[in-house]
C-alpha cells in the first residue's frame, strides 16, 4: 500500500519522500524533524489493515488520522494553507 500512495502523491505533483526501511520510527521522525519536515504520513501495519492513514504535524506534534482513500485531498488542503 505504501508504494501505490508514494505513486499517488507523485501523480498528483505532490512533493514526497520516503523512508520505506526499517529504522525505528522515533528515529525516523527525528531525521524528518531534522530535515525541515512540515508533516510526516504515518503508514505502519495497522493502518495498512484499516485502510487509514496518520498525518503528524512536526511543529506542534499533534496527529490525526485519516482513511487512505482521503490522504492526497487532505494534504493538497494543508499544504496550499
Amino acid at each position: 500500500k505504501s508504494l501505490k500512495l508514494f505513486e499517488k502523491f507523485r501523480e498528483a505533483k505532490i512533493n514526497i519522500n520516503e523512508a520505506f526501511h526499517k529504522d525505528s520510527l522515533t528515529s525516523q521522525l527525528k531525521l524528518a524533524d531534522k530535515l525541515g519536515v512540515k508533516y510526516v504520513l504515518i503508514l505502519g501495519q495497522r493502518e495498512a489493515l484499516e485502510d487509514k492513514i496518520i498525518i503528524r504535524e512536526m511543529k506542534s506534534g499533534k496527529q490525526r488520522v485519516v482513511p487512505l482513500k482521503k490522504i492526497i485531498k487532505e494534504m493538497k488542503k494543508k499544504i496550499c494553507h
